[in-house]
């Protein structure tokens, strides 16, 4: 099995679902995978330690999977809305907003440049 191409799979999953979806089901797919394996399992306590307990930390990995990839893709969002600012929307304002830059830019610019040293 290539784990690779699997990884590449799911991740292509979760962030087409992520950007596509207001309510994206990579989301939820954990809750209710644990309410499935939790909801049937509560009468029988002997398979609480090898059943329920895999499926709890499954689940919590794909929802820390998918919490992950949502940060990711939204940082992303986040930039080509500010690159198209800064390359055409601004340019549609009124004259004094044009010299403006977009919030990453900026953030750019302050980490570029060193910091002022205090005079001695």
């Amino acid at each position: 099995m290539n784990w690779r191409r699997t990884y590449l799979g799911i991740r292509w999953m979760v962030d087409r679902d992520i950007g596509a979806n207001r309510r994206p089901l990579s989301l939820f797919i954990p809750f209710f995978l644990l309410l499935l394996g939790v909801g049937d399992l509560a009468t029988v306590r002997w398979l609480w330690l090898p059943v329920v307990i895999p499926i709890t930390i499954f689940a919590a990995l794909a929802l820390g999977f998918a919490l992950w990839r949502m940060w990711r893709v939204m940082k992303a969002f986040s930039r080509h809305g500010d690159r198209n600012y800064d390359k055409r929307a601004k340019f549609g304002l009124p004259c004094e907003y044009r010299r403006s830059e977009s919030a990453s830019k900026a953030l750019f610019r302050r980490r570029a440049t060193p910091a002022p040293r205090p005079p001695r």
